[in-house]
């Protein structure tokens, strides 16, 4: 074994000495040592020494309580051993002693959160907010904490502190404040409209204490997976993260997402589906144009359709495995609120509930005077193609027909998630007669 690389450090540490160079001396002894401490723990973690690995970690805790990689390398260490209960105390220490590093606190206390811990959470986010009272995800965090307890005016003023803190950031958390107000109606209304039951059973369900079950190949043949990108050349973070998708797709035994540029998509509406010809070209926005074209193409395939920016988990393979074998459509949902949305969707076709949304959205004109009124987030959000016609016509189903709702315990955690926007859930609709609404991943 080389030796040479140790004797150079350490025959600089020695001449920092010599040189009275004090602090640089013992700066370059701290990241030796911390280095030395984070690859014990990284490489007994992988070859399976959990113990061992987590008296690295911890050591790593103890004599750098400012340096994130412990509390890291800790919490992986312990939910890999299943050891949930563990990661709130990690967690707290974290905040205590490396608040000023609110990247590695919100990716703590979200951890925390997605165990089902929430007390645990929220005791950790109010400490974040006393640390670093101008963060607005401490803010966020800790009124997600609130709803996830069913505190409702806890949450709201969680986010009204935040706004007092934070009036650059007013605007925002205005918006959180009406979701809030949208939870709280669901919530009132849950026994008609089942979905806040569905997404609460999902958080609450540590589903990580499973072993995802074992599937063989759905019958995919006529599913197309499809992705738009306005402009002809998506940058290379969005080509990283199609190329992952994929992966898992040639695992499922579909073929790659075909890609659709404003030209493609335009040629493919004018000749495939022209009802939805004068939404698309009317459309105030690219991300209006993507939300015309998904409907339009379920209209004529069974569909899909994943935003450029939701990342795969490490079990999507799993629970889109389980949802394609029994050839369920599929909405989507992601925390802080109970509602549906449109950045990923399962639509075979004939599907009732895509065909209702496509029926109300044929001949559809964005430049419609009647429209006028709306800004441009609420005419593409709530009053056209976007997330507000999902939860509509999810509702007019329940309302004729009230579902049945459950929670499959077969289903992994974490189908798929937004890009900086946490973990989220897949919801599984099937036969529209008593149909169920399964929480599928959270």
């Amino acid at each position: 074994m080389s030796t040479a690389a140790p004797l150079g450090r350490a025959d600089a540490i020695r001449l920092l000495f010599a040189d009275k160079r004090v602090a640089d001396a013992e700066r370059l002894i701290q990241s030796e040592i911390v280095a030395l401490l984070a690859l014990g723990a990284d490489q007994c973690h992988a070859a399976g020494l959990v113990e061992k690995a987590d008296q690295y970690a911890r050591a790593l805790m103890l004599l750098y309580p400012r340096q994130s990689d412990g509390y890291r390398l800790a919490m992986s260490i312990l939910l890999d051993a299943r050891r949930y209960s563990d990661a709130a105390p990690i967690c707290l220490r974290a905040v205590e002693h490396c608040h000023a590093d609110a990247g590695l606190c919100a990716e703590l206390i979200g951890t925390v959160y997605g165990l089902g811990l929430y007390e645990q959470a929220l005791q950790a986010s109010r400490l974040q907010i006393q640390k670093q009272p101008r963060r607005l995800d401490a803010y966020l965090l800790a009124a997600q904490c609130s709803v996830a307890l069913e505190r409702f005016d806890q949450a709201s003023q969680c986010l009204v502190q935040g706004q007092q803190a934070l009036p650059q950031a007013a605007g925002w958390l205005r918006v959180q404040l009406d979701y809030l107000a949208m939870t709280v109606e669901s919530y009132q209304q849950r026994q008609g409209y089942p979905l806040y039951d569905v997404w609460r059973c999902g958080y609450q369900f540590r589903s990580q204490q499973l072993e995802p079950p074992s599937i063989g190949r759905p019958d995919v043949s006529d599913l197309i997976a499809i992705q738009y990108w306005s402009q002809p050349d998506p940058p290379e973070d969005v080509r990283a993260l199609t190329s992952q998708w994929n992966g898992v797709l040639a695992g499922l035994g579909l073929a790659p997402i075909r890609l659709f540029d404003k030209l493609q998509a335009r040629s493919w509406i004018a000749e495939c589906a022209p009802l939805f010809l004068t939404a698309f070209d009317s459309a105030p926005h690219y991300c209006s144009e993507s939300d015309v074209f998904r409907i339009a193409f379920s209209t004529r395939h069974s569909v899909m359709y994943i935003d450029s920016d939701m990342v795969p988990t490490q079990k999507t393979d799993v629970t889109l495995g389980l949802l394609l074998a029994r050839r369920s459509s599929a909405l989507y949902v992601y925390r802080p609120t109970p509602f549906v949305q449109n950045a990923f969707l399962v639509a075979w076709r004939g599907c009732p509930y895509f065909a209702r949304i496509s029926d109300h959205l044929a001949g559809f004109d964005y430049g419609s005077e009647a429209l006028s009124r709306h800004s441009m987030f609420e005419l593409i959000h709530n009053h056209s193609f976007g997330p507000g016609i999902f939860n509509r016509v999810l509702r007019s189903f329940c309302d004729s027909s009230p579902p049945q709702h459950c929670f499959d315990p077969a289903y992994p955690l974490g189908a798929c998630r937004k890009l900086h926007r946490g973990p989220a859930a897949v919801v599984e609709l099937r036969g529209f007669r008593n149909y169920p609404i399964a929480a599928v991943a959270i």
